[in-house]
């Protein structure tokens, strides 16, 4: 005889050398331990699930954390472009095409900051972990585009005018520099 589970015998329904027919219930396994260890197979199931859903919320927060963070650093940096803009480069007597960069810096910056807004807005409406992915996605470049702005911005400031801009300025750019590239590290 073969069974398909083991365990105790609970029931016998036929005697020795009594004709059975294909089918035949012949004995009745005691199912206690088996429905004891689904039970214990079921509430392990159930904490794996919370876990995972807790580990997704997390991950989703750190998201939302992160694109906030982004943005805020890519804030931080226009407003120093502008300020950087207003404090040495709106006299007539600077040279005309380090004039037209730094605006052009500040205007990109600008723009960057609007397209990051509408992606961080759309991944906190949404619960699709992929809109989250594409704001990230989406974010990184606009981070990486600041980071090569402020690159330009700091050789000007290295260049034509490494004497009249303070190294305090060059100091504060480097740092928001430095801000942007942690975040795309991260």
């Amino acid at each position: 005889f073969g069974f398909k589970n083991t365990g105790k015998i609970k029931k016998i329904y036929v005697e020795e050398n009594d004709k059975v027919k294909r089918g035949e219930r012949l004995v009745e396994i005691d199912t206690t331990d088996l429905l004891s260890e689904l039970n214990e197979a079921k509430a392990g199931l159930q904490l794996v699930l919370a876990e995972r859903s807790d580990a997704e919320e997390e991950a989703y927060k750190d998201a939302r954390n992160t694109l906030d963070d982004s943005y805020l650093k890519i804030y931080n940096a226009s407003n120093f472009v502008s300020y950087l803009k207003r404090t040495y480069f709106e006299s007539s007597e600077r040279r005309d095409f380090d004039r037209l960069t730094i605006a052009d810096g500040k205007f990109k910056i600008e723009k960057l900051l609007d397209k990051i807004r509408i992606s961080i807005d759309k991944a906190k409406e949404s619960s699709k972990e992929e809109d989250v992915d594409m704001a990230l996605s989406e974010v990184k470049s606009y981070l990486s585009t600041t980071g090569e702005i402020l690159e330009e911005i700091r050789n000007i400031a290295a260049g034509n005018y490494h004497d009249i801009i303070s190294a305090s300025d060059k100091g504060t750019l480097d740092s928001h520099k430095l801000n942007i590239n942690e975040a795309i590290a991260n």
